[in-house]
């Protein structure tokens, strides 16, 4: 029932500010009061068999007084409420159609409400308790109750058949025909439409994992159901058993393809009060009740909720699931395509060129190799050799192999090797060779240059310049440790992911929220990038907003802008 407290104006200075409510019998919603409420009346929803209202000061006094419904306080007249006859089942919506024929239970809801999705129904006509998770009926279509808080989440149409019965009778002399036509529409009791079944991976840590828990040679899934004829994509609730009666656990799902994700509806907060006085700090707990919470001045309380109406101007930080019980929407979300097998592109490009040339004359072939090394921290010796070489004979051949030149180009390095060229030469030679010893650290450059003179007479000098370039680049490997597939790295987005307009309004943001990833470790302008996973296939869209991030949730916090190619066009921290 619904009846209004009211106080005298005349109460000591030290009472309240705040009061909470209590009834000898049940409960009473809402359970506190101000001052100010009190004085002016305050509607409360009080249990049918409660006779007594208890009223408890809340601050310097704590003084009570109780209050008798019959006698003290006003009684408002009460709206009746909707009422409905319907058939229920926790199991299927097709059993719900048959028991509203034999064994109907009476449901209510608000004044004016009707059976349509978003309905709320109560088991009592107080409307206080609300009804438990199944489906019910009034025998022509059915509604379902899923999320335990009463409310009316999907429908549809009970199951029905038509059948038709003809009989003719034919005497030895006398034929008589009767024919008898029965048309019986009824739900079927005995046809129950098989939930749609699902075969997937599941993680918890995130959604590249629950991915190769499809893929691996040795699959790790598990059978999961929604209602019939549905298909996986985001916003279809998710169920453990066939029955459709216990919604998914919070966490990563994939069918190999794609993977999406089910949220929990319950968390943990930090709410610190850092004004004088004690205030009262209204919330909805996980298992959807209006409580209040008293937060004396200069301390902090941890609570579980669903959602905090009002904070009394306490600051409140969003800490995760945290201490809370485990809570799920079983309800899919955010679908991602799961990170596919990298490519690797390769390029050839082949130049060849011939000289041929006979005369007297003076030829000089030189070839220049320079190599660069960075010595690790450690003492090492670098030796560079130059060494000439002269001869004198009738007939000189040179002869130069391909010189090949291959360049690969991996994620972070970079390494090219230039094959020397290979000489032959049939003389009678002089050489000298001079050896230099360069100081540790020193970067190495060595230059080496032959030098044959024919004698006078015919010469024959043929250079062989073909070259050959391979460049190849591979795309960025992922990594598996054996729980999860990364290709890049991660970074906590706090706030509960949400962009601001501004960067102060970002840095202050409460802490915790989903991860991103992105192709660098470090917070670089016009650089790193933002990718709602982790193979890095899918751009974040910042919005053109302010973001809280923090790379592996540790370290320096920035506030990055992001734009919509999920690209950090500046930063602050």
């Amino acid at each position: 029932m619904v009846v209004t407290v009211v106080l005298d104006s005349g109460l000591g200075a030290d009472t309240g500010p705040n009061f909470n409510l209590t009834a000898n019998v049940g409960t009473v919603t809402p359970s506190s009061a101000t001052k100010s409420e009190l004085i002016a009346g305050k509607q409360v929803t009080v249990s049918d068999t409660a006779t007594q209202i208890t009223v408890t000061s809340v601050g310097t006094c704590t003084t009570s007084i109780n209050l008798t419904i019959t006698g003290q306080t006003t009684t408002t007249t009460t709206s009746t409420p909707a009422q409905f006859s319907l058939g229920y089942s926790s199991a299927n919506f097709s059993t719900a159609c048959v028991n509203y024929g034999s064994s109907p239970i009476t449901l209510y809801a608000i004044t004016g409400a009707t059976l349509i999705v978003g309905t709320v129904l109560y088991s009592n006509q107080s409307i206080t308790s609300v009804a438990p998770n199944g489906f019910y009926s009034n025998g022509v279509n059915w509604w379902r109750i899923a999320t335990g808080d009463g409310e009316i989440i999907s429908t549809g149409s009970c199951s029905t058949t038509t059948t038709t019965t003809s009989t003719t009778t034919a005497g030895p002399t006398t034929t008589t025909s009767t024919s008898t036509s029965t048309s019986t529409t009824t739900a079927a009791p005995t046809t129950t439409a098989a939930p749609a079944s699902f075969v997937l991976g599941y993680s918890i840590i995130d959604g590249p994992s629950a991915c190769y828990k499809v893929t691996d040679p040795i699959p790790n899934t598990s059978t999961y159901y929604s209602d019939n004829g549905a298909v996986l994509a985001n916003g279809i609730y998710l169920n453990t058993d066939s029955n459709l009666t216990i919604l998914a656990p919070s966490g990563y799902y994939s069918d190999g393809t794609n993977y999406w994700y089910i949220p929990a509806t319950c968390f943990e907060y930090n709410v610190t009060n850092s004004s004088g006085t004690d205030v009262n700090v209204q919330f909805k707990n996980c298992d959807d009740e209006v409580l209040y919470v008293t937060v004396l001045a200069g301390t902090t309380e941890n609570i579980c909720a669903k959602d905090i109406y009002d904070d009394a101007g306490c600051t409140v930080v969003l800490v995760g699931i945290g201490i809370c019980s485990a809570t799920t929407s079983g309800i899919l979300q955010d679908q991602t395509p799961c990170p596919q097998t990298t490519t690797t592109t390769s390029t050839t490009s082949t130049t060849s060129t011939s000289t041929t040339s006979t005369s007297t004359s003076t030829s000089t072939s030189t070839s220049t190799s320079t190599s660069t090394t960075t010595l690790p921290p450690t003492t090492s010796t670098t030796t560079s050799t130059s060494s000439t070489s002269t001869s004198t004979s009738s007939t000189s051949t040179t002869t130069a192999a391909p010189t090949t030149t291959s360049t690969t180009t991996q994620a972070g390095s970079t390494t090219t090797t230039t094959a020397a060229p290979t000489t032959t030469s049939t003389t009678t030679s002089t050489s000298t060779s001079t050896t230099t010893t360069l100081a540790p650290g020193e970067s190495t450059s060595t230059t080496s240059t032959t030098t044959t003179t024919a004698a006078p007479t015919t010469t024959t000098t043929t250079t062989a310049a073909p070259t050959t370039t391979t460049t190849t680049t591979a795309a960025p490997q992922c990594t598996y440790n054996g729980l999860t597939i990364n290709c890049g790295y991660g970074w906590l987005f706090h706030g509960g992911g949400t962009g601001y307009s501004t960067s102060a309004a970002a840095l202050a943001s409460s802490s915790g929220g989903p991860t991103r990833y992105s192709n660098s470790n470090a917070m670089i302008g016009n650089v790193t990038t933002f990718y709602t996973d982790s193979g890095l296939s899918t751009p974040f869209n910042g919005g053109d907003l302010w973001y809280r991030v923090q790379l592996n949730g540790v370290g320096t916090n920035y506030a990055a802008f992001i734009n919509s190619s999920g690209v950090v066009t500046t930063y602050t921290s």
